[in-house]
């Protein structure tokens, strides 16, 4: 199941032109930011990973990587 949602995500993204790589490298780099100073997950008090100081949204780093794929 996981390989037929990897192979319909892939070609999904290739139809429409969209670097599958760079995006997710881009989440990535966005999950990275959730951490706090030291380098570690900043947990709530029910476990929950928070979002750090540095957070920022990947979407719109996302939609300038499409817009320049465009242009």
């Amino acid at each position: 199941w996981l390989g037929d949602m990897a192979v319909y995500i892939g070609s999904e993204s290739a139809k429409f032109g969209i670097d599958l790589e760079k995006t997710l490298d881009i989440i990535m780099q966005s999950n990275f930011s959730k951490l706090g100073a030291d380098g570690k997950p900043i947990y709530d008090e029910r476990g929950k990973v928070m979002k750090g100081p540095g957070y920022w949204k990947p979407e719109p780093k996302i939609a300038e990587m499409i817009e320049k794929q465009l242009n």
